[in-house]
């Protein structure tokens, strides 16, 4: 069930003026029966997936990643190199995680945000293979290295989201083409604030935007709420999992171990988002988990649609929507599992 109110919006609450508050799924369903894939990719980063291909992020190996088919667990191919020179990376590049990959007129692209230095490449990922080597071409040059978040509106407009000087704030705008536009909707959340000499992380968010809609999901780590909205201000909306939204300036007045790990991980996909959910205090979690997550599904209207319980610890996700397969991962055992997901996408979808 969710109910909506208005709530005005302050530097303790980093949300919009329309709250739904969710207390309940129409579809809550355990997982229990699951496969364990195998894929030849030493020390996985993250992974996402993009119509059946399964993209890894690898410390481990001569490449940076490697991509399966996921209809046969075949190998399709490595790609990019760590190093300093003309299409390397010193680090590998996530996949989920400030990477944009998609199709384009018939061929794979991934526009690349490189953490280390600030450059946005777009590589044309079907060259790379067949090449062996990075073929890219550089989108943006100009921008700082370290985001918090990145997004790729297209190949001359970028979402940025860094620090402010005094480090009491996480400043969201707009870089190249429309360098210097700040939407409303985007000032809305820059007003949220931490105290001076406080953490900034507790306002930390992954940010990603749809290209199917264009609406971006802001997903908190400490958190217990979500943000939806278009940058042209036509949709706005706060998602709250709970009764009571959390008060930022209450949070950092707690010690860190008792702060809440909410949120772990955000996906999109055409017809609804989802996240895993944790809700397990930062102690707990990283001394000896002992609640095991869900992902919570929802519609692009922030409606709730399905709770995922899971019967192990994971911390990141994705579906494979042609098979209909959830594939979950922990990066703290290095395990992956898959389940059959047939019968909650046939009720949602």
């Amino acid at each position: 069930m969710c109910g909506c109110v208005q709530k005005s919006s302050s530097a303790q609450y980093m949300t919009f003026d329309t709250v739904d508050y969710v207390d309940g799924f129409p579809c809550v369903v355990e997982l229990t029966e699951s496969k364990e894939p195998e894929f030849d990719v030493i020390g996985i980063n993250d992974f996402c997936i993009v119509d059946s291909i399964m993209f890894f992020s690898q410390r481990g190996g001569d490449y940076l990643w490697s991509l399966f088919s996921l209809n046969d667990n075949r190998l399709l191919g490595r790609c990019f190199t760590k190093g300093t020179g003309p299409g390397e990376f010193v680090m590998a590049p996530r996949v989920a995680f400030k990477t944009d990959i998609f199709h384009e007129k018939g061929y794979l692209y991934a526009n690349i945000y490189d953490f280390q230095t600030g450059k946005v490449t777009r590589s044309d990922i079907r060259a790379s293979l067949e090449q062996n080597k990075n073929v890219m071409t550089v989108l943006c040059d100009s921008l700082p290295s370290g985001l918090f978040s990145f997004i790729s509106i297209s190949d001359s407009v970028f979402f940025c989201k860094e620090s402010s000087p005094d480090f009491t704030q996480q400043k969201r705008y707009l870089a190249g083409k429309t360098a210097g536009m700040l939407p409303p909707v985007i000032e809305r959340l820059n007003e949220a604030k931490v105290s001076d000499s406080k953490d900034i992380n507790i306002i930390s968010t992954i940010a990603k935007m749809s290209r199917v809609n264009e609406r971006i999901v802001e997903m908190p780590i400490g958190l217990n709420y979500i943000n939806i909205y278009s940058l042209n201000g036509d949709f706005a909306r706060t998602v709250c999992v709970g009764d009571e939204l959390d008060d930022i300036s209450e949070i950092e007045d707690r010690k860190e171990w008792n702060r809440m790990y909410t949120y772990a991980d955000l996906r999109l996909f055409k017809d609804f988002w989802g996240v895993v959910s944790i809700n397990e205090d930062k102690m707990t979690f990283q001394t000896g988990r002992k609640k095991y997550p869900s992902i919570l599904l929802f519609d692009w209207d922030g409606k709730p649609l399905a709770e995922l319980k899971l019967t192990r610890f994971v911390n990141s996700f994705d579906i494979d929507m042609v098979n209909k397969t959830l594939y979950v991962f922990d990066v703290y055992n290095d395990k992956m599992f898959a389940y059959d997901l047939s019968e909650v996408l046939n009720k949602i979808v």
